[in-house]
């Protein structure tokens, strides 16, 4: 492959750009420019699924009244309700352990 192709820049360009899955080509990604921390990113990340996809649903301790210890699940209790972000007790077994049962139904849970 590498061969056939004059630079490796463009190599690399087009191997990686027939190896990207399909559905991709499909989402619109929102462009932010600027910067942002890691905590803002893991936000727009959650809230895009979140509005994407009915099926994601939110799981975790204080993720939904507080908005999350680390503040990652900030505001998105108030957009998407308590049915879509839930808050658990301090059972990491338990609610792992839901959200792997979950996942076997088809739903696809995020665990904080």
């Amino acid at each position: 492959l590498l061969r056939a192709i004059n630079t490796p820049a463009i190599s690399l360009a087009r191997l990686f750009s027939t190896c990207q899955p399909a559905y991709l080509n499909k989402i619109h990604f929102p462009q932010r420019t600027g910067l942002m921390t890691n905590r803002e990113a893991l936000n727009q990340a959650l809230d895009e699924e979140l509005a994407r996809d009915p099926s994601v649903f939110i799981i975790g301790e204080e993720v939904a009244q507080y908005d999350g210890a680390y503040k990652v699940t900030k505001g998105l209790c108030k957009k998407y309700g308590t049915e879509r972000v839930w808050d658990t007790p301090i059972t990491e077994m338990g609610f792992t352990g839901l959200a792997v049962g979950a996942s076997i139904m088809g739903l696809r849970p995020i665990v904080e």
